[in-house]
């Protein structure tokens, strides 16, 4: 019982996680095996020290220097502050939300077009495959 769910779980999740962690020590362009040569940790130092975008991260490091409690302190103030009844708390929640909202709906039309009966990319992959009939796959329409 317990042997099937182990599998998949190690199949799934530690295999994958033990190979990026040993694929971080390494160089490689992610195309030929023949290619893979050892770092170190190279990629951790130049991550750390010698990052072309660490300027923008300066912004964000006050608050990642907090501790847990600080930080969820600081969240739970600000979500109190967009639940007041002040003015303009209806554009300060719509600036928050909206990244939220976007990305969903986003999701949503990106798995409507993948399962689209004309022109989806799974009845396309289908029909490659030698299905002769597109698959309605939202339902039959009547």
């Amino acid at each position: 019982m317990v042997g099937v769910p182990t599998l998949i779980q190690l199949l799934l999740v530690w295999l994958p996680t033990l190979f990026s962690i040993a694929l971080s020590f390494t160089r490689w362009n992610g195309l030929d095996l023949k290619d893979i040569k050892a770092a170190g940790t190279d990629n951790y130092h130049y991550v750390v020290q010698d990052y072309p975008l660490s300027g923008r991260h300066s912004t964000q490091r006050p608050l990642a220097r907090l501790p847990g409690p600080d930080r969820n302190t600081l969240g739970l103030l600000l979500a109190v502050l967009l639940d007041q009844k002040i003015r303009g708390s209806k554009i300060y929640q719509s600036i928050f939300f909206t990244p939220v909202m976007l990305s969903l709906a986003l999701i949503g039309i990106i798995w409507q077009l993948f399962y689209n009966r004309d022109s989806g990319l799974l009845n396309y992959l289908l029909g490659t495959a030698g299905t002769p009939q597109a698959v309605d796959w939202f339902g039959i329409r009547t």
